[in-house]
């Protein structure tokens, strides 16, 4: 008998690992301070919508992650490149899911 979607018991092991590997991306998130985020935009002499452009996101991901949303590690690390800023400099420490 073949493998089936359903079935834990023979699932190839290729697939375990994706799956893994799928579950850990899922967990790792970050949360940026909005004070923080303002001061680096100020510093940087940028609005919002520039560093949209800069970052290549939308306005209303912006919106979301300004907002005090959850966001990947990647999507801050192009803003904090783009404001030239440590990512140190715009993540919250204190907050927490």
């Amino acid at each position: 008998m073949g493998w089936s979607p359903g079935s834990d018991e023979d699932r190839p092991q290729g697939i375990e690992r994706l799956i893994g590997e799928q579950k850990r991306k899922e967990k790792i998130k970050m949360r940026i301070d909005k004070q923080k985020l303002q001061i680096a935009l100020a510093t940087a002499c940028m609005n919002p919508y520039d560093l949209c452009k800069a970052v290549e996101i939308q306005y209303q991901t912006y919106r979301r992650i300004s907002g005090g949303h959850n966001c990947k590690p990647a999507t801050v690390g192009k803003i904090a490149k783009a404001l030239k800023v440590p990512v140190e400099n715009l993540i919250d420490m204190e907050g927490g899911d």
